[in-house]
């Protein structure tokens, strides 16, 4: 059991090396759990997710989630085994979707930047949030999209 909860724990947000894939896609539409997130990021940034599918699949090990393009949409596919281990955290949750929509919308990539705390400073940081580091990202949301969009970090404190 504790394996399996450090295994949960290192998992990315995206793998560095397959977080944005060319592929095809395998989805044809949005798994009605993550269409939630889906309407979320529209409201909340303004964007559109027209013509993205997502669901779940199992990912390679260590990646959370993922943005897959090509010539004709693209899709955000979701490691079951991760999302159920943070299934009661809506905030992480949150994150992990807005992260893979970035990628499939804006075509953003990974922003690196911490606090000296180790606080992630972008919702597009490539290592999926934990619960503090969630608490943070909650108290600061509206800073955090707003970076998000504009493809920047976040300023601390």
């Amino acid at each position: 059991m504790k394996k399996l909860l450090l295994s949960l724990l290192l998992l990315t947000a995206c793998s560095p090396h397959q977080d944005y894939i060319q592929d095809v896609n395998i989805f044809t539409s949005v798994d009605p759990q993550l269409q939630v997130y889906f309407n979320r990021y529209t409201a909340k940034t303004g964007l559109s997710t027209a013509g993205v599918t997502g669901g779940f699949i199992a990912l390679p090990s260590g990646v959370a989630g993922m943005c897959v393009y090509n010539s004709v949409s693209n899709e955000v596919r979701i490691d079951p085994a991760y999302w159920a281990s943070i299934q009661n955290n809506d905030i992480l949750l949150e994150q992990l979707v807005f992260h893979e929509l970035t990628h499939c919308v804006l075509h953003l990539g990974h922003i690196y930047d911490v606090a000296p705390n180790g606080q992630p400073l972008s919702i597009m940081y490539p290592v999926a949030f934990n619960a503090t580091q969630g608490i943070y990202l909650q108290s600061r949301e509206t800073d955090y999209i707003s970076a998000m969009i504009g493809n920047v970090p976040i300023t601390y404190p």
